[in-house]
């Protein structure tokens, strides 16, 4: 159990915090922008930065699980 602790901190840990901070920053530009984008649909309008603001958790985690998928799935098709 503690080699595991140690491989997951050394190994795992690190590069799931770079997929992590990597897919930060397009969140991160959305909320600290000045302005505001809005898309219209059927009368109603959709504020991008406030949906942003409320969900801010569930699409970072969401935008790392896109990398991760590219990879496994390249790794798949890949011939070993």
């Amino acid at each position: 159990m503690f080699a595991y602790a140690i491989i997951h901190f050394l190994a795992i840990a690190p590069i799931a915090y770079f997929a992590y901070l990597v897919t930060s920053f397009p969140v991160d530009a959305i909320l600290n922008s000045g302005s505001d984008f809005e898309i219209g649909f059927d009368g109603q309008a959709i504020r991008i930065k406030a949906l942003v603001a409320q969900n801010e958790t569930a699409i970072r985690n969401f935008a790392v699980t896109l990398p991760a998928f590219a990879v496994s799935l390249f790794l798949k098709i890949w011939p070993c």
